[in-house]
């Protein structure tokens, strides 16, 4: 794929934009006020699937990697050498990466800066990345720092209140690859630590207002069973702490910091069959509490799935599969999660207006309306947009 060159639109913020106007900061000085209503919006400039949705200060939404082709077209994954942001009712072509990645991570930093690291790439061959990149919003381009000696394919990755990126990937209860990587110079500092269970390849992780990290989808080492537990792993003490859960969530349950600072651990529930109601995740505050979250009529058990988190503390769980399906099942729709009211509902229309996907990504734009972007559906890389406001 030839690379291009970055080029932008700059548009004018007038009463007619979609989703409202950002201040410099990013923020329309109140709070946003969601009407619960999932619409469709005009599509991606390309079809994307496993690539990332990262929200900027200044309320763009960066959008970065993933694979482009049809697994039916006979032809090897075609992955994105390139970025775009959504700039207020559309997106447009940014930057180009230093190599095409897809399954990585695009952590945003307080600067505004999104680090770019791990995942796979695909020049003659798919092959871990090992380049760091840096997206500047100030200047709109990408910088390559520096690489990583060791591949990073289904990890973690945060930032620390140091304004690095923690990155945890695969975690025994023997040890994680765990390290701090320096934006400016792309270099790392490996840091310690075992916890106390096994988790899967896929891992997931948010961190708390005081640097911890929380890893959900715990494993029981000797069965390899979800275990009632998560992981709370302190970077300095590089030591991980556990924490009892009132029900397991296996290997596909995703994990997302709130707005409220509390971590959101869902999915993937053990003893939730499919159609049945129960507890469908929790919530870890960050004062040390553990609350249940129970699933309404119509909610799914989801594995595969994505979380969004809103500016007003719920959270968006769309797409995946239906946990413990035997068929692993299209989980189709939206669920809403309320930690307040403590609970998990579908968004209403949903099942038929977003459908069934995966491998989609979700940002907020200018802390508010939240975008569901690209994915798959069936076999197919899709290109569309929603919104919930």
């Amino acid at each position: 794929m030839a690379p291009r060159t970055a080029h932008w639109l700059v548009l004018a913020c007038t009463s007619l934009t979609i989703l409202g106007c950002p201040s410099d900061d990013g923020s329309d000085g109140e709070a946003y006020v969601y009407e619960d209503a999932l619409d469709s919006l005009d599509p991606l400039v390309e079809p994307r699937f496993q690539h990332t949705a990262t929200a900027l200060p200044d309320g763009r939404v960066l959008v970065v990697g993933g694979t482009l082709a049809t697994p039916s077209s006979m032809q090897l994954d075609s992955y994105v050498a390139e970025v775009a942001v959504w700039e207020g009712d559309a997106f447009v072509r940014g930057a180009s990466l230093a190599e095409p990645r897809a399954g990585h991570t695009a952590t945003a930093l307080s600067d505004g800066r999104v680090v770019i690291v791990g995942g796979t790439t695909h020049v003659g061959a798919p092959s871990p990345a090992f380049g760091v990149e840096v997206w500047d919003p100030a200047s709109e381009s990408l910088s390559a720092p520096g690489s990583l000696d060791f591949n990073l394919v289904g990890h973690c990755a945060v930032a620390t209140p140091e304004d690095r990126v923690l990155i945890i990937d695969d975690c025994e209860s023997s040890g994680c690859t765990v390290a701090s990587i320096d934006p400016d110079t792309g270099s790392y500092e490996s840091l310690g630590g075992a916890p106390s269970h096994r988790y899967a390849l896929d891992l997931d992780c948010a961190a708390l207002p005081d640097g911890r990290v929380v890893l959900g989808g715990a494993l029981d080492e000797a069965t390899d069973e979800a275990a009632p537990a998560l992981d709370i792993y302190d970077p300095s003490s590089q030591s991980f702490t556990s924490v009892d859960l009132p029900a397991a969530f296996g290997r596909e349950a995703t994990v997302a910091a709130l707005a409220s600072g509390d971590v959101l651990v869902i999915g993937d529930a053990a003893g939730v069959e499919p159609g049945g109601v129960g507890t469908l995740g929790v919530v870890y505050t960050a004062s040390g509490e553990v609350r249940a979250l129970t699933g309404e009529a119509g909610a799914i058990n989801r594995a595969e799935h994505l979380v969004t988190p809103l500016s007003d503390g719920r959270a968006l769980v769309s797409g995946g599969l239906v946990a413990l399906s035997p068929e692993l099942d299209d989980a189709p729709g939206v669920d809403l999660v309320d930690p307040a009211a403590g609970t998990v509902t579908p968004v209403p229309g949903s099942e038929v207006s977003f459908g069934t996907r995966d491998g989609h990504a979700g940002a907020l734009y200018a802390d508010g309306p939240a975008l569901l972007i690209g994915g798959r559906v069936g076999m197919d890389r899709v290109a569309t947009v929603h919104v919930f406001r």
